[in-house]
């Protein structure tokens, strides 16, 4: 999928649009906060795709409660932001798509953006992820499907597998932040990423030597 050479130089590109774009709305996805450059590796992949009437799902809205697990409080960027960063910068990336966001906190689902659609989602819980798939997201399928969610491989890997029959031909299944130590190849249902491409990529960062890495699954 990414070469190491290519890895190496994509994570020291220019900075896209979509950098611009999601430090405008303050999503620590851009380059430009310096904890994470997904959005170098996100415009790469996603940039023909701008205009397509895409469906989008995207796990974690961004909470400021203390309280609640992988938390958007800390640093300098937990003094600006605002829960939904990166929802409004997918908006604005690609004006023809539906977005549809979850996340285990409930203050932060009314978010009052046209195309987006919210719902409750507690991802360790087998019952609220089944209950989700059976009532919200039953009718829907997606092309891009974005964990960034409770940081926990093993949470994020059961997540995933229950969450790939959504995902479309061609679609695109990301993991991200996740803490080097954790990644395991055992926590993979090796079945359920049949007639799939993925790749565990671990993205220079000078600035995130712990968790600036994804797992991405191509269908």
């Amino acid at each position: 999928m990414f070469g190491y050479y290519e890895i190496q130089e994509l994570s020291k590109k220019d900075p896209t649009e979509l950098c611009h774009i999601m430090y405008k709305h303050k999503s620590d996805k851009s380059s430009f906060l310096k904890h994470h450059n997904y959005s170098l590796f996100y415009d790469k992949i996603f940039s023909d795709w701008r205009n397509k009437e895409l469906k989008i799902l995207e796990i974690g809205i961004g909470s400021v409660d203390p309280n609640i697990p992988s938390n958007m409080c800390g640093g300098e960027l937990g003094k600006v932001y605002r829960p939904g960063a990166s929802i409004r910068g997918w908006l604005e990336y690609f004006p023809k798509a539906k977005i549809f966001c979850c996340d285990i906190d409930r203050s932060v689902l009314d978010l009052n953006e046209d195309r987006v659609t919210t719902f409750y989602l507690d991802q360790t819980s087998d019952d609220s992820i089944n209950e989700c798939l059976e009532g919200i997201l039953k009718e829907d399928t997606f092309d891009i499907i974005i964990d960034d969610g409770l940081h926990w491989f093993p949470t994020n890997c059961n997540v995933m597998h229950k969450l790939l029959p959504k995902l479309n031909k061609g679609g695109y299944y990301i993991i991200e932040d996740i803490v080097h130590h954790q990644f395991n190849y055992r926590y993979l249902e090796v079945t359920a990423l049949t007639n799939t491409t993925y790749q565990y990529i671990r993205i220079p960062n000078e600035h995130n030597k712990d968790d600036n890495n994804i797992f991405i699954v191509k269908k």
